[in-house]
């Protein structure tokens, strides 16, 4: 699976905030598709931050059980280099 760009972006170049995508999905009286939209994405983004705190979480706790086994991990290890 390949890394997401999670930095802000619109297709026109410019960019929106999740502070910005609650304003619209907050709306009452906004375009609904656009407000469904912008309540997917934040959404989304809420999945995407609470995989990314599992994957820490993960990490660390197999680098816990490594350590506790002796077996010695340099700290590179696992970041891509």
């Amino acid at each position: 699976m390949s890394n997401i760009d999670k930095r802000p972006f619109r297709a026109d170049g410019g960019d929106i905030s999740t502070g910005r995508l609650r304003e619209i999905a907050d709306n009452p009286y906004g375009d609904e598709e656009k407000c469904w939209l912008a309540k997917r994405v934040l959404a989304l983004l809420d999945e995407l931050e609470a995989k990314d705190k599992q994957i820490a979480d993960l990490k660390e706790a197999f680098r816990i059980a490594l350590s506790a086994a002796g077996i010695d991990v340099p700290a590179a290890a696992g970041k891509g280099e």
